[in-house]
């Protein structure tokens, strides 16, 4: 029985992080707080969507308006675990609406596992203000994997599709 519930789990937060369609992301977010996905597992779709490429402002958006509700449904220790998902807020505007809700006081996942996360968050912001245009450049260009890696051929250009998906992951 675990084993197919924790299937289940990691077939729902690969779809949620694979789902492009806003309307899509909008009507998972909604059920993680109406009671068509189980308790236990909504807080890691969320999480998944904070991590989705193509949207995580708009599950953000989600957890500010629906923390109260969260919290009700939610156990703490789920709570905390989504919290990890906001490494993935890694833009200097995100992370300081991130620790100004939290800075809340009627807002608190408890235990020190947040401060946890928001230095991630913190660490992930500076690399990516230092290393983004960077990576972003050497995703475009399409290098050469090296021969160290086993690898004896250049690896081909991702698709637009894809290096687009990396990179707004930055």
């Amino acid at each position: 029985m675990h084993r197919r519930h924790t299937a289940k789990r990691t077939a729902l937060s690969l779809l949620a992080r694979a789902f492009q369609p806003k309307a899509l992301l909008a009507r998972t977010l909604d059920r993680t707080i109406s009671r068509e996905i189980r308790a236990q597992d909504a807080p890691f779709i969320v999480s998944a969507i904070l991590g989705n490429a193509y949207d995580r402002e708009l599950a953000w958006g989600f957890v500010k308006t629906n923390w109260e509700r969260m919290e009700q449904l939610l156990a703490k220790q789920g709570l905390r675990r989504m919290c990890c998902a906001f490494v993935s807020l890694a833009t200097q505007k995100l992370e300081r609406d991130v620790r100004e809700f939290f800075a809340a006081p009627q807002v608190d996942p408890g235990g020190t596992t947040l401060d946890q996360y928001l230095g991630q968050l913190r660490i992930a912001v500076k690399m990516r203000q230092r290393d983004g245009k960077q990576l972003s450049a050497y995703l475009h260009a399409g290098v050469p994997l090296g021969r160290g890696f086993g690898f004896g051929r250049e690896c081909p250009k991702a698709a637009s599709g894809d290096t687009g998906k990396v990179i707004r992951a930055l």
